[in-house]
């Protein structure tokens, strides 16, 4: 001590202060001489209370919902997880993910993705039709564009590579419908049907051009739809060292009350024991 007060030693401080993911450690209200042992236990990893999982799941549609990770030795935190939806069915909904002071935001499940067909010129005796199918709105990861060509439905889900950063993603999905079309005209589903060729034209247009024959009009049918992304995967990483994961299933979540919206609160359970005794044994 000073003397006047005791305290613990500089030099023990500083020996556990060397304690990987401990700081600041001090003695407080010493009113005798002791010693003082600490101990920590524990991998530091990180976990989610089993039940404010199961509740976080039902009431935002969730599913494989957990905390992972383990605990940073610099900027590690007890805080509880925080989920917040906001939105509403056939918009844009928002996912709200915090640890702490730290947050992110997770935008998903716009819903103007669209595909429109257009009988650019009709059959005549002799001379082909020609169709075009256009690929337009914002195209997310999971939505689903669907064309039916003389019965027969050629579908395709977006990817994550399709909408990456620089790529055009009304093209790239155009670039696949067009291919599955042009396989079966040429050796599947519509080969001797009335469409001749499939290709993409300027911004994600999809030409159909059909067959012709003298003096014979050889017309084709031709619809499209879209579907909203089904599911969204989303996985954050705080500086604490806590990984969040979940995958949005969208019909849970626009069955949930309230439409999915609202806030969860996750507590953060660690791997890590501290133990403090004195001389005596004393805990």
């Amino acid at each position: 001590g000073n003397g006047m007060s005791m305290d613990s030693t500089s030099e023990s401080r500083a020996a556990v202060n060397t304690i990987t993911g401990v700081d600041n450690a001090r003695v407080t209200n010493v009113i005798a001489p002791d010693t003082y042992s600490i101990r920590i236990k524990g991998d530091g990893s990180v976990e989610g209370k089993t039940a404010d999982i199961s509740k976080a799941e039902n009431k935002h549609g969730l599913v494989g919902l957990q905390l992972s990770g383990t605990m940073s030795s610099t900027l590690g935190s007890f805080s509880d997880v925080q989920i917040e939806v906001r939105g509403a069915n056939g918009r844009t909904r928002d996912f709200i993910v915090s640890d702490g002071n730290e947050s992110r935001t997770i935008s998903y499940f716009d819903n103007t993705q669209t595909m429109t067909t257009n009988l650019a010129t009709p059959a005549t005796a002799g001379n082909p039709q020609t169709s075009g199918v256009n690929v337009k709105g914002t195209v997310e990861e999971g939505d689903i564009f669907s064309i039916t060509v003389e019965g027969q439905t050629f579908s395709y889900t977006a990817t994550a590579g399709d909408v990456a950063m620089g790529q055009t993603a009304s093209t790239n999905v155009a670039n696949q419908l067009a291919a599955s079309i042009s396989n079966a005209i040429s050796g599947g589903r519509l080969q001797g049907k009335d469409v001749a060729t499939a290709s993409v034209g300027g911004s994600g247009t999809i030409i159909l051009t059909g067959q012709t024959t003298a003096g014979e009009v050889r017309d084709f049918t031709v619809t499209a739809s879209t579907t909203n992304a089904l599911t969204k995967r989303i996985s954050e990483s705080f500086a604490s060292g806590t990984v969040v994961s979940f995958t949005v299933d969208r019909k849970l979540l626009e069955a949930a009350n309230n439409q999915g919206n609202g806030i969860s609160t996750i507590e953060k359970k660690v791997d890590l024991q501290i133990q403090v005794t004195n001389s005596n044994g004393a805990q």
